[in-house]
């Protein structure tokens, strides 16, 4: 933990004298934001309690007890008093549901149903009777679907075994098991069993690595064991366990964007699920620094409001949006097939309830979080592969050697806070996605900011390299003015290397890139994808001789600066997650060229 923690602090030493302005977020923030989503979402309850989804006019997944859950902390909040029978029928439904195994996706219940019970105290007795007698008959081994009674696969179980025992070790609080304990495992003893193979799943930086390496699955994971541990569920295995969690917030001050946004990468990204789980983790350190490391906790108090003022953009718009960007829900532009409106937009609320409930408004905003102070860069080089660099309120995300379904390699986003994430490119854009795009826009490969070389009359892009590819990072300077890295790829199979070094001040990337091979390189080409739209609204594109420029709706501008004697062209516009881009190809008759891209 040291070396993460000896980053933290050493970047915190070296902040400006002049604070960041207040984020004027409070605790009260998360209940308006709560209530917003739950006014919306008791239009979609059927007459049983069940959240019928306005896309696909069906419950989904998890999506009833995700109403549940934050309608109960509203409610003992003193808040949404016209929703309180919404929630209560709720409640019923998903109480029966889970006992009868009838629920879907039922692993991830008993967590949202435990906060619930949790809140809810002042429900009538027999109505509370008839809940704890459900949740009581929950057989775990026989009703949740990641378990493996005879051990042999504990290894193998990932995020939804998780999610089971931090709800079994709620109900293991709330003396919720059967009358009988030794008719099924339940609670502590479920938890004791399953969560010991989990260590095999933490990096060492303390991230949770689910299949993939996709960021979402670390944060929710790690929240689902922050969440009893905070609460005071004791095991053998929670010392162990916080001191991985103590980790993986460390690291997670280094990775976000200074405006809080989450890393792109992997699965289940660019949905708000992610700020809103970030927000809840970062109320959890604040209130365990607390006595230990008051600056430290500010900190982590700062961080989760910056996080929560992250999603306010999205659910202004009316419908409010479950990921960033502006197409009409109906579309699911970007989402995967699980990825259903109904569900993230009520986790969404899920999680900014645990945010509310382990908050702790005695603790001080701090003055500043280390991605607003910037001047560093971080490698997560084994897992995740992801490089970043922060300097002045702006960042860069470089995938060393992305997922193919859902990413590219190269630079994949160049952020600056004040401006739409969007616009210098929020994440990659890969060709076979995972994810839904249009046909007409999916990409006719996979686009990052970044090279491309023709050998013996041969294309071959560094965003496509996801396999038989060594990479060496270099940190070649840090300062509070700029931040200077390299990184090497060798393509393994025709022992071509790509060299890029990546100057980063305030608002601007400056990216030098040259390939070397045994065989002549006989022209080369960068490609930066310039937005057309977020679904909203339309950009301008400017050209120059020199120049691209790119006006947003909102005032912000991006400039793509290159030299003159590059040929220009364009291909047909493609989409990711975020919106329609428009890639600017530059092509070169030498090995070499380089770029400059300005926010």
């Amino acid at each position: 933990m040291s070396h993460l923690l000896d980053r933290v602090s050493g970047i915190l030493a070296n902040a400006p004298d002049r604070p960041q302005p207040p984020t004027g977020i409070s605790r009260t923030v998360y209940l308006d934001l709560i209530e917003r989503i739950l006014n919306v979402a008791v239009a979609w309850q059927d007459n049983h309690g069940a959240i019928i989804d306005p896309v696909i006019n069906s419950e989904h997944g998890q999506t009833s007890c995700r109403f549940v859950a934050p309608g109960a902390v509203l409610l003992s909040a003193g808040r949404g008093a016209k929703l309180r029978e919404h929630v209560l029928r709720g409640m019923d439904w998903c109480c029966r549901r889970l006992a009868s195994g009838e629920g879907d996706g039922p692993d991830f219940w008993m967590r949202e149903l435990m906060t619930a019970y949790t809140h809810l105290a002042d429900a009538d007795s027999p109505r509370r009777a008839q809940w704890a007698e459900h949740i009581r008959a929950v057989d775990c081994e026989k009703i949740y679907k990641q378990v493996s009674p005879d051990g042999s696969k504990l290894l193998a179980l990932g995020n939804w075994t998780v999610y089971a025992a931090a709800g079994e070790a709620m109900r293991e609080m709330a003396g919720l098991g059967p009358k009988d304990p030794s008719v099924f495992i339940w609670g502590r003893r479920f938890w004791e069993k399953y969560m010991p193979g989990q260590f095999t799943h933490f990096s060492e930086h303390g991230m949770y690595r689910d299949p993939g390496d996709p960021f979402t699955y670390d944060f929710t994971t790690r929240l689902q064991i922050a969440t009893p541990i905070a609460l005071g569920f004791e095991s053998a295995t929670v010392a162990k366990l916080k001191s991985m969690l103590d980790l993986g917030m460390f690291a997670q001050l280094l990775y976000v964007s200074p405006e809080g946004f989450s890393p792109f990468g992997g699965r289940s990204n660019q949905l708000h699920i992610q700020e809103a789980i970030l927000a809840a983790l970062c109320e959890i350190a604040a209130r365990r620094y607390r006595y230990s490391d008051l600056l430290l906790a500010r900190v982590f108090k700062r961080q989760a409001h910056v996080h929560t003022m992250s999603m306010l953009r999205w659910l202004d718009m009316q419908p409010m949006r479950q990921i960033k960007n502006g197409f009409d829900p109906s579309t699911t532009h970007g989402c995967e097939g699980y990825s259903k409106y109904s569900k993230y937009m009520l986790f969404t609320a899920s999680c900014l309830a645990l945010a509310y409930q382990f908050a702790d408004e005695t603790i001080e905003e701090g003055a500043a979080t280390p991605a607003e102070i910037g001047g560093y860069a971080f490698e997560l080089k084994d897992a995740f592969h992801k490089v970043f660099a922060s300097v002045g309120r702006t960042q860069i995300e470089i995938d060393t050697k992305a997922d193919p379904h859902y990413d590219a390699t190269g630079l994949g986003r160049f952020h600056r806070a004040g401006i739409p994430l969007e616009l210098g490119l929020s994440m990659p854009l890969p060709s076979h996605p995972k994810f839904h795009i249009p046909k007409e826009l999916l990409p006719p490969h996979d686009f990052a900011i970044g090279p491309s070389w023709c050998i013996g009359g041969t294309w071959t892009d560094l965003a496509a390299f996801n396999k038989d590819v060594l990479v060496q990072t270099e940190i070649e300077r840090e300062t509070a003015r700029e931040v200077v890295l390299s990184v090497n790829w060798t393509h393994e199979p025709t022992h071509a290397v790509v060299h890029q070094r990546y100057f980063l001040t305030e608002g601007r990337v400056r990216i030098d890139a040259e390939v070397t091979s045994p065989h002549p390189v006989q022209a080369m080409r960068f490609t930066v994808p310039l937005l057309q739209t977020d679904g909203a609204a339309e950009t301008k594109i400017e050209e120059t001789e020199r120049s691209a420029i790119v006006q947003h709706a909102s005032g912000a501008k991006y400039r793509v600066t290159f030299a003159p004697e590059y040929k220009r062209s364009a291909l047909p516009p493609a989409a990711n997650r975020n919106g329609v881009y428009q890639p600017l190809v530059l092509e070169t008759q030498t090995a070499r060229m380089s770029v400059t891209l300005t926010l």
